[in-house]
């Protein structure tokens, strides 16, 4: 994605303020790449009325020489215009129908992101997470120039929840993007995990690592596994790397401390030694999963009888080699009485019920349809029809609960 240059003109700095808030854009305050105009000619005090407090005003239509309302403006009001002189390359490979060339980027407002309290820090205070955040694994593990783009892009769009991993190795990429873009770290929800099978040296250092690399604090520190990726594990190294978790906790180095892949029986022994609450459990949840049984879901119901958040990481099953849920006829079909696409609705089941979920994108349209999914709601049978369906099932073969 292209970077525009303007130049901002006295009367109009107030109307576009907000608009390096907006992917692609960046506003220097100085003359020579371009010029910055509005539609009618409004003084400060319209354009700051019009455009500042509106998403409407956002609406833009890319041509080789001009970025204009796209027409999807609310009637009435007028909108700024953009007069660049500066760098015409198209701006989002999205934009194949001109006609809606970026009004779904530039032009909407970034969603508000309901949060949810999954916990409490050391100091007492609530620890919030946002419904809706960003993956950075599956394809981007090892991969550290998709992972800045890909984080980049997101804070462009306003997103605070980003997710990694010590394993994915690519934890540095995330906090170079991260202090690249400006955006306050305090402002960010950022998500950490470290392997499951390590003795309490071992996870005291994978600790450390992580808080190198990202900075402290973290946010929510997980335990990415209940063992080894082979499938070996044991209640003694579970509960040696909780009771590491626990002190940086305690320090203040972690938010909130949690579990991923966890299936009951494997929460049951850090339970068994828990000081701290669980705060979360992320594991592999979406769209067709709804019927199958505890070994396969790690038993939601349990996770919130014992007050954890239960989170979905690979919402739309993106490593199943299957895009049912994607492309398939009931999400897009329930998606099109709502104005939104299968894949809105797939994590519009999720949020409904107060699951937590990561997709992972590098596109900035697919990014910000990933955040738009709080101004609809899906009706009880719209529900049932989901939590019914058993297409796709899970990425692998066995479960959670296969692990010792």
């Amino acid at each position: 994605m292209a970077t525009i240059v303007f130049a901002m003109l006295s009367d109009t700095s107030r109307c576009l303020s907000n608009i390096s808030f907006y992917p692609a854009i960046q506003i220097h305050d100085q003359h020579g790449f371009g010029d910055l105009t509005n539609a009618g000619g409004l003084s400060a005090a319209e354009c700051a009325s019009w455009c500042c407090d509106t998403a409407e005003c956002m609406c833009f239509f890319h041509t080789k020489s001009q970025l204009v309302d796209a027409g999807n403006c609310t009637a009435g009001k007028p909108c700024c215009w953009l007069k660049p002189t500066f760098n015409t390359t198209r701006l989002d490979d999205q934009c194949a129908d001109p006609t809606n060339c970026l009004s779904g980027v530039l032009g909407a407002r970034v969603p508000a992101v309901p949060t949810t309290t999954i916990a409490h820090d050391s100091a007492g205070r609530a620890v919030n997470m946002t419904l809706a955040g960003l993956g950075t694994g599956g394809y981007w593990v090892g991969n550290d120039s998709a992972v800045y783009a890909g984080v980049r892009s997101a804070l462009r769009l306003g997103y605070t929840h980003l997710d990694t991993a010590l394993g994915y190795k690519t934890q540095s990429s995330l906090a170079r993007a991260v202090n690249d873009s400006g955006v306050p770290r305090s402002r960010l929800f950022i998500v950490s995990k470290i392997p499951g099978h390590l003795d309490g040296p071992g996870a005291a250092a994978a600790i450390a690592s992580s808080v190198s690399e990202l900075g402290a604090p973290i946010d929510l520190m997980l335990i990415h596994f209940p063992g080894t990726w082979s499938g070996n594990g044991s209640r003694a190294t579970r509960q040696a790397t909780w009771r590491e978790l626990e002190k940086g906790w305690r320090a203040g180095a972690l938010r909130a401390i949690g579990v991923s892949h966890f299936c009951p029986r494997h929460v049951d022994d850090i339970l068994e030694v828990a000081t701290v609450p669980i705060a979360a459990n992320q594991v592999e949840y979406h769209v067709g999963m709804g019927p199958s049984g505890a070994n396969r879901t790690d038993d939601p119901d349990f996770d919130r009888a014992h007050g954890i958040t239960y989170e979905s990481f690979m919402p739309f099953c993106g490593q199943c080699g299957d895009s049912e849920l994607i492309t398939g006829n009931l999400t897009n079909g329930i998606g099109a009485a709502h104005g939104k696409t299968g894949a809105q609705v797939a994590l519009r089941w999720l949020v409904q019920q107060g699951i937590p979920a990561i997709p992972r994108s590098g596109s900035a349209a697919h990014q910000l349809q990933n955040l738009d999914i709080f101004d609809f709601a899906l009706s009880d049978a719209e529900m049932a029809a989901l939590s019914a369906f058993t297409k796709p099932k899970l990425a692998g073969e066995g479960g959670d609960c296969d692990v010792p």
